[in-house]
């Protein structure tokens, strides 16, 4: 941070490294810069943003440092997403082959491309399997 400053990736994991541990580190704020977005939206799925000011950061991360699921976009996520559901319900269209509900197509797990964490990591992270 001390060499480059206002550089977008050393301000995304400044601001990562202070949001996920709750440590704020001795440098000052961010000054003179554009705001980016901590999660790239052509890649990921994002939430809404929250400016961080220090960082000159938008916290877009869907969750809490405790918990924040990335989703990466594919194509049948894309496809299943601009879907008009509510023209679909409005006309009653039949339920999807295996679907529980009768508006809707669930992608099979494999298109939805999830990064989980590996049970490890969850474990040693003192988090316990429901």
């Amino acid at each position: 941070m001390r060499q480059k400053p206002t550089g977008l990736y050393a301000r995304r994991i400044w601001f990562l490294y202070e949001w996920l541990l709750g440590r704020e580190l001795k440098l000052p704020a961010a000054d003179k810069v554009s705001y980016v977005d901590a999660v790239d939206t052509d890649i990921q799925f994002a939430d809404a943003r929250q400016n961080s000011a220090r960082h000159r950061v938008r916290n877009n991360h869907p969750g809490t440092p405790e918990f924040y699921p990335l989703v990466f976009r594919t194509s049948a996520l894309n496809e299943f997403i601009a879907q008009d559901w509510k023209e679909r319900a409005r006309r009653g269209q039949p339920r999807a082959e295996g679907s529980a509900c009768p508006h809707r197509r669930v992608p099979p797990a494999e298109e939805l491309n999830v990064q989980l964490c590996h049970p490890r990591r969850t474990a040693a992270a003192g988090i316990k399997p429901m």
